[in-house]
């Protein structure tokens, strides 16, 4: 994976106001998987992972990595996106 795929990643959701949930639902569909399919690739209940691509970020960096092994993608790009949502959503 080429080093530049990182920062593209970030900033295309960056202007997002949901940059996680966002991605997280681009890179799910982009695999062809249903919310129901990923939810059963990563451990989670069909509504945890419904509420991931309605704004919910969970704290457990063990999700997190099997949110990132789902999507067969980085914790990199899992992390910064996250951090970037959680900045930016109010409580």
């Amino acid at each position: 994976m080429p080093i530049v795929y990182f920062p593209v990643v970030i900033d295309g959701f960056a202007g997002c106001p949901l940059p996680f949930a966002s991605y997280v639902q681009w890179r799910r569909r982009q695999l062809h998987l249903t919310i129901a399919q990923a939810a059963e690739l990563s451990g989670l209940r069909f509504s945890d992972w419904y509420a991931i691509e309605a704004g919910w970020i969970p704290n457990n960096p063990n999700l997190l990595r099997s949110i990132a092994g789902t999507l067969e993608t980085s914790m990199i790009t899992i992390d910064l996106l996250a951090d970037r949502q959680s900045q930016h959503t109010v409580a």
